[in-house]
């Protein structure tokens, strides 16, 4: 319901002006992570309060206000696009001001309550990073966002509106527990990875072309690619100096690259569009419906099986079709951390400084600190020449043991790393002469430049080798695609052995439902239930129950006591992964395997891998209550990345025919259940359980016998018109 209201309305708790009902399409709200945050809608020209549409009222969608901005009027239709009311703020505007050591939600606080125009919001959050910044003669928003120096810039923050109440988060959002795995073609999600930013291969340079002596540093994840990546990388601030050795700088270059790999530079960004209008068309849809409970800022796995990747992402865009109340897009993206900003820490850290100095008491603080910024600027020391009055900024307070110096005068500027007999071989000169390994510049006249036709050979040369890095990464997406064919064809082949199977059930009505897959544990849904408690495989009670989130839909209801599964495995890497939730409130369960002990908690997903050597896999829950936990989706495989749930191989489900340990056919026409196994044959009554049929090595038994003529032990028996002849042989 869409809620129309005047533009000088803060209260939005009743019908306003009226109910807004002649939408030409749904309306649509999206919201950016730190970004934008609008509401779009067509309306009928001839529409109910189409006169009240207008640019300044406001729209209560989803419980939120959002102000019009924009009004497009086309034959028999307006197009509306309207703004969170939180981005009246762009209208405001801060003169000078400057928060000081003070926390994000603090700082915009602080700057909200001193733009030119009062307004109604109320700031909280989390966050904990202290920082300063100053905004002269800017719009309100720019501050927030956009400037070098924003809010959200310096001092950090995720930010939340309800209403006039906005939350700066430290992070936005939950960890879902949910991932979603990587496939060609998935009707309904979109994949995009970018393998242009990945390293595997690191040669780390320190100042003073520092380097180790092995030169690379591999990452865990090299032998994922089909080729290692390099790339070179410098840290500048690590270096050999006085109070630092060779061997103590290069171990500083180790780490941070180790620091690197961790943080996710040897691995792609990658980026999802799931659309579940599309989504719900097929068949995958069970598996990521999940996903439509999601919120923006929520964390999420991305499973790549043909790189043996597990990546993080997070929802940084949503879109919610007010109609259908309910998200119709998602769009997710790669936690990946900025490289460049570990190098400009110390930038941002002088920066900060600068900032901290309030115009409110500059004055009052200018003598006391003035003193302090002459004699240590920035953490260094100055000496002027009382003789020559030259100025030399050094890293020592002794010019003789100084190494890295600053040297001005009238003659210049230059900086030597030898001491103060240089050489000077970065330096501005009088005359206009720049001496310098590096200049960073905006435009530059090439005919001034000497040996510009050289300079243009060695551009070629270096757009040459960029092809060449292009069709690398061609060759990566080849062989992904590749090893996408072949898992497509594997699971082709699957389908044909499920159509062979339903072939050779003849004689029955058969709706195929499960095959076997490649569980190691088995009964896991379970489907095969010995009695209403018991259950194929499991030693312990259990029973089955109904579970709509399951890719099974049923789940292990727990029962009080042990419930176990042991089986032999190879001495190999294995990942497992369930769901859990718990029923009643009283209900306390553990699960243990593999050396883990788990304690139950209110409702979950849990997801490990590790080594078993012993031979031996025991999965086991203990539980203090009938009925108390619920357990589905128990999945274990071999490998690092846990595969979506399947049966055991040696298990297959349909309506009526179930095989696992002996095979059960369940007739739809009867009230029968039939079963062969290890043991013999049997026929039961499927609504009392009773055995009216058997039959074993030692013979067979029968409730009820209907016969035109038997022997039994060569007695003859023998019906003839209305009577019955018995007679031996």
């Amino acid at each position: 319901m869409l809620v129309l209201y005047s533009d000088k309305t803060t209260s939005f708790s009743t019908l306003g002006i009226g109910v807004l009902r002649d939408f030409k399409s749904d309306p649509l709200i999206t919201e950016e992570l730190n970004g934008s945050y609008t509401l779009e809608f067509s309306y009928s020209k001839t529409g109910y309060l189409v006169d009240r549409i207008v640019e300044g009222a406001i729209v209560k969608a989803n419980n939120q206000p959002f102000r019009i901005w924009t009004i497009k009027k086309d034959m028999d239709a307006i197009e509306v696009l309207a703004k969170h009311i939180f981005f009246d703020l762009s209208t405001n505007f801060l003169e000078d001001v400057a928060p000081t050591k003070l926390k994000a939600q603090e700082a915009l606080d602080w700057i909200i309550k001193r733009a030119q125009t009062e307004s109604l919001f109320k700031v909280s959050g989390d966050c904990s990073i202290v920082a300063s910044a100053r905004y002269v003669r800017k719009n309100v928003t720019d501050a927030i966002y956009n400037e070098e120096n924003s809010i959200l810039n310096r001092f950090g923050g995720e930010l939340e509106f309800d209403g006039y109440n906005v939350i700066v988060h430290a992070k936005r959002g939950k960890n879902a527990n949910f991932s979603i795995r990587y496939k060609k073609n998935l009707t309904g999600i979109e994949f995009n990875l970018d393998f242009s930013t990945v390293a595997t291969r690191i040669m780390p340079q320190g100042a003073n072309e520092l380097l180790l002596e092995e030169k690379y540093i591999d990452s865990p994840l090299i032998n994922n690619y089909f080729n290692p990546i390099y790339k070179k990388i410098e840290f500048s601030n690590i270096s050999v100096d006085e109070n630092t050795t060779l061997e103590e700088a290069q171990n500083l270059l180790r780490e941070e690259v180790n620091k690197l790999f961790v943080a996710g530079i040897d691995k792609p960004e990658i980026s999802i569009k799931v659309d579940f209008i599309e989504l719900s068309k097929c068949i995958e849809y069970k598996d990521y419906s999940n996903l439509e409970f999601c919120n923006l800022g929520d964390t999420i796995k991305a499973i790549v099986p043909e790189l043996n990747l597990n990546l993080e992402t997070r929802i940084v865009k949503t879109i919610y079709n007010c109609s259908l109340e309910r998200y119709t897009t998602l769009e997710l993206g790669s936690i990946k951390p900025d490289f460049v900003s570990n190098q400009s820490k110390v930038v941002n850290e002088i920066n900060n400084i600068v900032s901290n100095v309030n115009p409110e008491s500059i004055l009052s603080k200018a003598k006391e600190e003035a003193t302090n910024i002459i004699n240590h600027p920035f953490g260094g020391n100055v000496y002027i020449d009382k003789n020559t009055g030259i100025l030399y900024l050094m890293d020592t307070n002794d010019i003789s043991t100084s190494k890295n110096i600053w040297k001005w005068s009238l003659g210049g500027l230059g900086f030597s790393k030898n001491g103060v007999n240089g050489p000077y071989e970065t330096a501005i000169t009088q005359d206009g002469s720049i001496v310098a390994d590096f200049i960073t510049t905006g435009k530059i006249d090439t005919s001034l430049i000497e040996g510009y036709e050289q300079l243009t050979l060695k551009v070629s040369d270096n757009e040459d080798a960029i092809s060449q890095l292009q069709i690398d990464n061609e060759n990566i997406t080849a062989t992904t695609s590749s090893i996408q064919n072949n898992l497509e064809t594997n699971y082709y082949d699957i389908t044909k052995v499920d159509e062979l199977i339903q072939k050779a059930e003849t004689g029955l009505t058969n709706t195929f439902l499960k095959s076997g897959g490649s569980n190691l544990l088995r009964n896991t849904a379970p489907f095969f239930m010995s009695s209403e408690n018991e259950a194929e495989y499991w030693n312990g009670n259990v029973k089955q129950m109904k579970e709509v989130n399951s890719a099974s839909g049923f789940a292990l209801l727990i029962q009080n006591g042990t419930l176990s599964q042991t089986i032999d495995l190879a001495p190999n890497q294995y990942a497992i992964k369930f769901h859990y939730k718990r029923l009643l409130l009283a209900a306390t369960a553990t699960v243990k395997y593999n050396g883990r002990t788990i304690e139950l908690e209110e409702e979950g997903t849990i997801e490990t891998t590790g080594n078993v050597n012993s031979g031996k896999f025991e999965f086991r829950v203990d539980c203090n209550i009938d009925d108390g936990y619920e357990i589905y989706d128990l999945m274990l495989n071999v490998g690092s990345v846990v595969a979506a749930w399947t049966q055991n191989a040696n298990e297959s489900t349909s309506d009526t025919v179930n095989i696992s340990k002996g095979i059960t056919v369940s007739s739809n026409t009867t009230n029968t259940n039939a079963k062969m196994d290890s043991d013999g044959f049997r026929v039961t009554n499927k609504s009392t359980g009773e055995s009216v049929m058997e039959g074993t090595d030692e013979g067979g038994k029968f409730k009820k016998v209907e016969a035109e003529k038997g022997t039994i032990g060569g007695v003859i028996i023998q019906k003839v018109s209305n009577q019955t002849w018995i007679s031996g042989v």
